[in-house]
């Protein structure tokens, strides 16, 4: 689990550069609308990556106290 954690972050990374890319480059490779709907995706997968963190240290714990 936590290998492929960390594969979602570097995922979450990688769209976000190429969303900030986009977003800098202008109106011209990106449209407004698209830039936005990959801004949102990077944001989704960093709360999904968060997400995803707590609750496998949480069953780490779990897992310990039994």
């Amino acid at each position: 689990m936590p290998l492929l954690s960390y594969l979602s972050l570097a995922a979450t990374c990688s769209t976000t550069s190429v969303a900030d890319l986009l977003f800098e480059a202008g109106g011209s490779l990106c449209p407004a609308r698209l830039c936005g709907r990959y801004q949102m995706s990077a944001a989704m997968a960093f709360l999904s990556w968060f997400i995803s963190s707590a609750s496998s240290l949480f069953n780490f714990w779990l897992f310990s106290s039994l």
